[in-house]
């Protein structure tokens, strides 16, 4: 009797541990299939120097609310925002379809899709805007952006800081670029954390690293996600600046004497070295010119950010100051802004305005067309040809391309500085109602 009931409890144990299983497998199951079926979402924003910045996920907080998603097959859909260019698809039915004789995109296939065994995009996504016109003339433009290309060795891995870039321009070809490069760096995917990898460079001007003192400038940069990246700028190995966070292209002008010198740029373990040589300690050095930019909207007085003018982003009625950092022996300083008629400062001069110096501001209304002089009797600004830290200002309002330049000339030559910028009108800050 005993012998039964015991043979009972362990049969009654035995299938409730298989239902127990039963049901933990059936459990196990429902979530893989969960697991496949849910969808991840990118966040962040890129970076175009021509449209500005494109934003990938609007939160939930948002009016209008959009998202770019990833499937459990890497298969990207929605749609990013462009305050000045409007939405860009990653449906596969907008690349694919969407056109009069599909597939639509320079080569199939004609999708976004996410490998997901390395984080890379590849594939296409496309500015709505070149679907739908609304009436406007686009030129030509078709909207395409290429998210990889092995031909021309770029490619977005998302959270890196080096594989980056998606080109913007026109399918496969380099001769038309109204979006242009974009810097995927602070895209990521939903949970992702961004790359820790920090990157360490420098150059010489003149590329031979070789003049007067006064004459050799070192320029070095650090490259630092995660803005927390402690670097030092080292001449002969004795400390000439140091910092934390990112630098871009910093400069340090020679005045060491005359021999061989080593700089480095070093940060996280990461080290990049210049060697140099002074070949003459001569006061009357050869004038080098430079200058950075400062972009403020109008009535700001507090911006204080000093950055390579290739940086800035200029948009309707923006200050562009412009502080003079030549060096050398210097006996005239001329500026001089240039219009264009093609691209990227290209085509015809359609006008020129300079200041020689010694010269005053010319009133407004007597140079380019959309660019204004700046009101001298304004705080903040001015013109002061000879100091060290000479700055003029003027007001853009130019949709165009044009060219800030700086000429130097001395006793023994002369340098100028050039940069080339595309100004724009402001587009709309919130964004228009979805196609969808």
């Amino acid at each position: 009797m005993r012998n039964i009931i015991i043979s009972k409890i362990f049969s009654i144990l035995v299938v409730s541990f298989l239902v127990f299983l039963g049901l933990v497998i059936v459990n196990l199951h429902k979530i893989e299939i969960f697991a496949q079926t849910q969808q991840a979402s990118l966040s962040g924003w890129a970076w175009s120097g021509n449209i500005g910045w494109i934003s990938f996920n609007s939160g939930e907080n948002a009016n209008i609310k959009y998202s770019v998603s990833v499937d459990s097959n890497g298969l990207l859909s929605g749609y990013g925002w462009s305050e000045n260019i409007g939405w860009i698809t990653f449906n596969k039915d907008d690349l694919e379809n969407r056109c009069s004789q599909p597939p639509c995109c320079p080569k199939p296939p004609c999708e976004a899709r996410l490998d997901l065994s390395n984080n890379q995009l590849n594939g296409w996504a496309r500015a709505y805007r070149a679907i739908e016109p609304e009436g406007q003339t686009l030129g030509g433009w078709t909207g395409w952006i290429k998210l990889s290309d092995t031909n021309y060795n770029y490619k977005v891995v998302l959270g890196d800081s080096v594989n980056k870039w998606a080109w913007g321009g026109g399918g496969d070809s380099f001769n038309s670029a109204v979006i242009g490069w974009i810097d995927f760096s602070k895209v990521l995917l939903q949970g992702q954390q961004p790359s820790h990898s920090v990157e360490v460079s420098c150059n010489c001007s003149p590329s031979s690293c070789s003049g007067s003192s006064g004459e050799v400038v070192i320029n070095y940069s650090v490259e630092d996600p995660n803005n927390n990246a402690n670097w030092e700028f080292l001449i002969d190995g004795s400390v000439a600046n140091s910092g934390t966070g990112p630098v871009n292209n910093q400069s340090y002008t020679s005045n060491d004497n005359v021999g061989h010198h080593t700089a480095t740029i070093t940060a996280s373990n990461k080290s990049s070295t210049c060697p140099f040589e002074i070949t003459s300690s001569s006061s009357s050095s050869r004038p080098y010119a430079d200058f950075e930019c400062n972009l403020r909207r109008i009535n700001d007085q507090t911006n204080n950010t000093w950055q390579s003018c290739d940086q800035i982003n200029p948009f309707n009625y923006q200050w562009i100051y412009m502080r003079d950092k030549s060096s050398g022996n210097i006996t005239k300083r001329s500026w001089a802004i240039t219009a264009y008629s093609g691209n990227n400062c290209s085509g015809a001069e359609i006008e020129k305005w300079t200041f020689a110096n010694g010269s005053a501001c010319p009133p407004d209304g007597s140079g380019i067309q959309g660019i204004q002089c700046s009101d001298p009797d304004y705080p903040y600004q001015g013109y002061n040809n000879n100091s060290d830290n000479a700055t003029q200002t003027i007001v853009m309002s130019l949709n165009g391309w044009f060219k800030l330049s700086l000429r130097v000339s001395g006793p023994n030559g002369s340098d100028t500085k050039e940069y080339c910028l595309q100004g724009r009108l402001s587009g709309n800050p919130q964004p228009l109602e979805p196609p969808w």
